[in-house]
């Protein structure tokens, strides 16, 4: 019987490390408040839910950038979950032609997010261009990696995407690694400003590395 305690006793030893670590990461660095809602922050980015009106007859799955086909075409307005920047609504375009070109563009009302088109030739060969609010650098390469569908029939539509990237940069974030660089505390309108800063300063900091 005192084996089998004390047998019993190590394997909860590394569960109890583990669960001790976890506690104390966010009560090392900052408070548990702005901590849990960084980690928050992060897992809400990691997902693109919308719809529910359209117009037209179109569907696009892809398995990020490099692996998209679309058939269709269609127009919607569709409010939802917009991953970094939280709830909104926005005008998209959607149109394609399976393993030879998919459309997917969208524009918001007010400065709320990052606009952008990305045009797919062929199943994996995708150009994306963004308005003047875009997502900094980290954010622009996690924006490749989206994984979902789209589908509008007739007046509805909706969307649902899932970021790896985005995801990886939540696990990370509870052992204090902010993957993305994402941790500061911004939302809808202010966090749209401030990547569009952030992308600005990155553009002066290659222009003195060039010139240097």
């Amino acid at each position: 019987m005192a084996t089998s305690g004390t047998h019993h006793s190590m394997s909860l030893h590394p569960i109890c490390l583990a669960f001790s670590v976890l506690l104390l990461v966010p009560l090392s660095g900052c408070s548990v408040g702005r901590y849990c809602a960084r980690r928050g922050q992060d897992f809400t980015d990691c997902f693109n839910a919308a719809g529910p009106l359209g117009f037209g007859l179109h569907a696009r799955v892809k398995a990020t950038d490099f692996a998209v086909v679309s058939a269709g075409g269609s127009f919607s307005g569709a409010s939802g979950w917009w991953g970094r920047y939280g709830f909104q609504e926005r005008l998209g375009v959607d149109a394609g032609a399976p393993f030879v070109v998919a459309v997917d563009g969208y524009d918001v009302p007010h400065i709320g997010g990052a606009p952008y088109q990305s045009v797919t030739w062929g199943p994996c060969v995708t150009s994306r261009e963004y308005n003047e609010v875009r997502p900094g650098p980290r954010g622009e390469f996690s924006d490749k990696f989206w994984v979902g569908g789209t589908a509008t029939v007739v007046i509805l539509s909706a969307r649902f995407e899932f970021n790896p990237v985005e995801f990886a940069d939540f696990l990370t974030g509870w052992f204090g690694w902010d993957l993305l660089e994402d941790d500061e505390l911004h939302f809808g309108y202010d966090r749209a400003l401030r990547d569009k800063m952030e992308y600005e300063e990155y553009l002066e900091e290659s222009k003195r590395w060039q010139a240097e």
